[in-house]
This record gives C-alpha cells, sequence and structure tokens, in this order.
C-alpha cells in the first residue's frame, strides 16, 4: 500500500482513511485500486468484524479527479480506466461479509458521495455536504450513483439533487435518509468506530448473512428475497455459533462467536 490508504484494526474495527488531503481525497484509479485490495484483504482478517472508511475533515471526498480525466481526453485513448475500477470496486463493497460504515466530513460530492452510497451505513459530522455536480461539467453518476441514491430517496428526490447540482447539509441528508446518523464537528469517526465496536460483538456469520439478505431484497423480487432468507435462517440453526449464542443466553454470559 502506498500512503494514499491509511488502515489500522483494533478491537475488532478496521479504520481505512483516504489519504488525499491536499487534493480534497479526489479519487484515482491508483487509489481506487488500492481500496478495493484492502477490502478483500479485510474481508478474510477474521480480526476485522466491522470497517470504518474515513476522509480528512476538509473532504471524505469531492470525487474524481477531473485534471487526470482531461489528460484522458489529451492522450485520446478510448479506454476509462476510472470508470472501470470504479464500478468494480463499488460492486465489490457489497460482497464484503463485513459492515461498512462511512465515517463524512466536509465535501461529500460526486464519486465520493458514489463511494459512501455503496458503503453499508453512513455516519455524517455537522460539516458534511453532499452533492452530485456531475451535469456541471457535462457529466452524470457512473459509478452507481443514480441506482443506489434513487433505492435511498426515491425518484424525485434524486433527480432533484442530479439535476441542479445542489449541496445539501448533514441535516438535509439525515432528513432525506442519505446518513443515518449526524454527530458533531470531528465525531463521525468515533461514532463510527463505537458501531463497528457494537457489530464486532454479534456473530459474524448473522451479520454475513443479514447483508446478503438485504441487498437480494434491493435487487430481486419478494418471492426471491424470501426464499433468500430462508435459506440463510437455515444455514445459520447450523453453525457453532448459532449453539453458542443459545447456550451463552440460557447462561447469562456473553457470548464466544469464532464465526463458524
Amino acid at each position: 500500500m502506498s500512503e494514499l490508504i491509511l488502515s489500522s484494526i483494533a478491537d475488532g474495527v478496521a479504520v481505512v482513511t483516504l489519504n488525499r488531503a491536499d487534493a480534497l481525497n479526489a479519487l484515482t484509479p491508483e487509489m481506487l485500486g488500492e481500496l478495493k485490495e484492502l477490502f478483500q484483504e479485510l474481508d478474510r482478517n477474521v480480526q476485522c468484524r466491522a470497517i470504518v472508511l474515513a476522509g480528512q475533515p476538509r473532504a471524505f471526498s469531492v470525487g474524481a479527479d477531473l485534471k487526470g480525466r482531461v489528460a484522458e481526453y489529451d492522450s485520446g485513448g478510448a479506454r476509462d480506466p476510472m470508470g472501470e475500477i470504479v464500478r468494480e470496486l463499488f460492486s465489490s463493497m457489497e460482497k464484503v461479509s463485513k459492515p461498512i460504515i462511512a465515517a463524512l466530513a466536509g465535501y461529500v460530492l460526486g464519486g465520493g458521495l458514489e463511494l459512501a452510497l455503496a458503503c453499508d451505513l453512513r455516519i455524517a459530522d455537522s460539516t458534511a455536504k453532499f452533492g452530485f455536480p456531475e451535469a456541471n461539467v457535462g457529466s452524470m453518476p457512473g459509478a452507481g450513483g443514480t441506482q443506489r441514491l434513487t433505492r435511498l430517496v426515491g425518484p424525485g428526490v434524486a433527480m432533484e439533487l442530479m439535476f441542479s447540482g445542489d449541496r445539501i447539509s448533514a441535516d438535509e441528508a439525515y432528513r432525506l435518509g442519505i446518513v443515518n446518523k449526524v454527530v458533531h464537528e470531528n465525531e463521525a469517526v468515533s461514532a463510527a468506530v463505537e458501531f463497528g465496536k457494537k457489530v464486532a460483538t454479534k456473530a459474524p456469520l448473522s451479520i454475513d448473512r443479514i447483508k446478503r439478505s438485504i441487498y437480494v431484497a434491493m435487487s430481486s423480487d419478494l418471492a426471491t428475497g424470501l426464499e433468500f432468507e430462508q435459506i440463510s435462517h437455515a444455514f445459520l440453526r447450523g453453525t457453532e455459533d448459532r449453539e453458542e449464542g443459545m447456550r451463552a443466553f440460557v447462561e447469562k454470559r456473553p457470548a464466544k462467536f469464532i464465526g463458524r
């Protein structure tokens, strides 16, 4: 890993930090490739039970590095390396078995907002500003923003934000359902970590199956979702953690889950 992405693990929670503060965490293919690799590593790491994705106080991320995008035009290349890796990364985040919690501060714009929407939960501090400015430069959200935001807030609100390019406050984002919680300035990371610690006490296989079932619900009909839920519930009944959870409850002690 370069210094573009920082990471640490404590008490079952990995904190992953975007580290291009001088560029307001403008996203590059290199950054996104490293982030994808790191998420895959953390998914395999049994010491990690939840992931917090954070930025800098001035910006979670302002989206794609537009200087790099202009350079692509100048080079005459037909490929879109930024588009390829960003779509791969954001889609892969749904498949990570641990919850990914976005800790948001400052600017959360364009591809940065799409990255936040690809996380499972979002906690913002009072400084966060959200927006989709792509129509200002002849583009549109192209990394799942039109799909994920619409599923969260409905088509009318999604169109208003994307047509206008306006920025909204953290409180407004909470009112609309874009973020789960708003906390005081500089407290988003600590609040996200505290939630991650709570998740870390739960059965890992339960968290994985709950996450998968909810994403199935968002992309399929009710019958398909109910079938997947039933299969997942039956799977958990046969796990060691399920037996441990039941015995711990009866014996009035904390459960010791091992992910099996």
